[in-house]
């Protein structure tokens, strides 16, 4: 007597004992593989956040093979990662007791997610997703001049937009930078001067990073980009 290998629930409950429990080990629990298509259409959108690619990709591919159809490429935001607040440094601590962790500056600017394409287009998207690039046209700039030295082809880098004193080689309050026009025609002419505090890199060369460690991106991002002093750091 033979069993169906992908039988259902329904025809599980009809089989004897002993069948049932073969086939309960071939099938997982719906719940588990709801849950489990959540996370991976999760994942998909933050890497290709647009509706349109997504539908797309879920309409010509089974959904496990989801992550080859809606991959993190340069030109297209990715979903941030935010921070979330918390009480206290003791609640933090507790969370993170036994794990290796960074603690960082908060940065008094704007978030810039800076993309270059393999032909050298550059585009610059704020934490919402929006096209900054004619607000901060300067950021690209700097990035690019950044790993003029180090070979790179094309980058997704994460990072935030500060007001910048070149006199004083200070950080201005995010109250100044906020007065920036949404369009600016260079940076020689805008009024507020930037700075660009990378973070995180997320793609080089042709391959994405968000697989691997922070400690790997940053490690990638350091040697790739170097720091020019009053433009980036």
């Amino acid at each position: 007597m033979s069993y169906e290998p992908n039988a259902t629930i329904d025809q599980v409950e009809a089989y004897p004992p002993t069948a049932r429990s073969l086939c309960e080990k071939r099938l997982p629990a719906l719940d588990v593989q709801l849950e489990a298509a959540v996370d991976i259409v999760k994942k998909a959108y933050n890497e290709v956040s647009s509706y349109d690619a997504l539908l797309d990709a879920l309409l010509s591919a089974p959904i496990q093979e989801l992550h080859k159809h809606c991959a993190l490429l340069p030109g297209v935001p990715v979903g941030p990662m935010l921070a979330k607040p918390t009480k206290s440094v003791q609640e933090v601590l507790k969370r993170l007791d036994g794990l290796r962790f960074t603690c960082e500056f908060k940065y008094d600017g704007e978030r810039a997610q800076v993309h270059m394409l393999s032909n050298g287009e550059t585009k610059v998207f704020s934490r919402s997703l929006l096209n900054t690039s004619e607000k901060f046209p300067e950021v690209p700039l700097y990035v690019q001049e950044s790993c003029k030295e180090t070979k790179v082809v094309d980058f997704v880098l994460d990072a935030e937009v500060v007001a910048f004193n070149r006199e004083t080689k200070q950080f201005v309050p995010f109250q100044v930078l906020s007065t920036r026009k949404r369009t600016e025609e260079s940076a020689e002419s805008a009024k507020v001067q930037v700075i660009v505090q990378a973070f995180d890199l997320m793609y080089l060369n042709g391959k994405s990073l968000l697989d691997k460690t922070l400690a790997e991106r940053r490690d990638l991002m350091k040697k790739n980009f170097l720091p020019i002093d009053g433009k980036f750091q």
